[in-house]
């Protein structure tokens, strides 16, 4: 009787050892998150009735160039302009120029020059990206902008379209020019030239190097 008591104690106490603890719902709530500073950083960021996804202002991250997080596909506009225009869709040469005086008084040549060519018209109606129009909303400019800067000899790849939020949270265009001192942008708003970080714009998205594929 004695040796049974013995081997039933020796299995108990075996048992007890080899069995993990169980916490009960509450206990595990509470040994797992225990305050908001264990949270991952995506936890905090997306709180339930966050409603929606903002975009932010790029960092000015070496030289102000603006850096991507996430893959995107090209506006339906853009992708019918090049179905249309093909050969103004195509990247090439250098995905950055040296900024130099010639390549800055060609900017503003340009920009100053298709600012006061096309008179703006937003076109709600019907989305349509198109190339000198006399009358245009800021996609015509930027494409306008960006076919006259590969007639004066600068590479198509350092041209990238982008689409933005301005500070109004409105949607708009520009042309940006990747360059060794930073993203210039050509915008129909103004004449000066500027880099990224001193505008007021908050980037959708924006074409890669080659231009139908953005980013």
């Amino acid at each position: 009787m004695k040796r049974v008591k013995i081997y039933a104690l020796t299995a108990f106490i075996a048992f007890s050892l080899i069995t993990p603890t169980v916490l009960s719902a509450a206990e595990f709530a509470t040994s797992s998150i225990s305050n908001s500073d264990r949270q991952t950083p995506l936890a905090r960021i997306l709180k339930p009735g966050s409603g929606s996804v903002k975009t932010h202002k790029p960092r000015s991250i070496k030289r102000s160039e603006v850096r991507f997080n996430s893959r995107g596909k090209a506006p339906l506009a853009y992708q019918l302009f090049c179905l249309k225009s093909p050969r103004e869709c195509r990247g090439g040469g250098k995905a950055s120029v040296h900024l130099t005086p010639q390549l800055l008084s060609k900017l503003d040549l340009v920009n100053r020059s298709v600012n006061r060519a096309i008179r703006p018209r937003n076109d709600f109606q019907a989305d349509t990206w198109s190339l000198s129009p006399a009358s245009g909303d800021c996609e015509d400019y930027a494409l306008t902008k960006r076919q006259r800067l590969l007639k004066l000899g600068v590479p198509a790849s350092a041209l990238r379209l982008a689409v933005a939020r301005t500070g109004r949270g409105e949607g708009h265009a520009v042309l940006v020019v990747r360059t060794s001192s930073g993203d210039r942008i050509l915008d129909n708003r103004t004449n000066l030239i500027r880099n990224w970080h001193q505008t007021d714009l908050r980037l959708v998205k924006m074409a890669g190097a080659n231009p139908l594929k953005w980013h």
